[in-house]
């Protein structure tokens, strides 16, 4: 055992593994394997879901057995952007906790985002950005 463990230490030198856009692909990919039998009646759908849900697998590993790190680490790092540019940094499980307690909305004025807390009745709202003030019920 420690002869395998020795040659597949050697093989992942230089290697990063799976890194988030991989660890994404990857479920992406399964996803859509797992969707495509859904869609059996309809051979045109099932062919189109199930190529790509193979393709994202092939790609996440090569990128997992690739020897070019700055490269992979680019596209991670986009992947990253993108993902932070829509969740704000925020994981579905604080989303769920701020909708219960926090009412959200927008400056008429500057379109900011924001928030105040649920069942404090009408309120009146001044944007730190633009300075414009409205009421909203809450």
């Amino acid at each position: 055992m420690n002869g395998f463990k020795y040659k597949l230490y050697r093989f992942m030198q230089g290697r990063r593994g799976l890194d988030n856009l991989g660890r994404f692909l990857i479920m992406t990919a399964m996803l859509l394997m797992i969707l495509s039998m859904f869609f059996v009646k309809f051979p045109a759908v099932y062919r189109v879901a199930y190529y790509i849900g193979v393709f994202a697998f092939i790609y996440a590993y090569f990128r997992a057995f690739s020897r070019n790190i700055y490269k992979r680490e680019m596209e991670n790092n986009k992947y990253l952007a993108f993902k932070y540019k829509i969740t704000k940094g925020k994981s579905l499980k604080q989303w769920r906790y701020e909708r219960k307690i926090y009412t959200f909305f927008k400056c008429p004025g500057c379109g900011q985002k924001m928030r105040a807390p649920k069942g404090k009745g009408s309120i009146r709202i001044t944007c730190h950005q633009c300075g414009s003030e409205f009421q909203k019920r809450v």
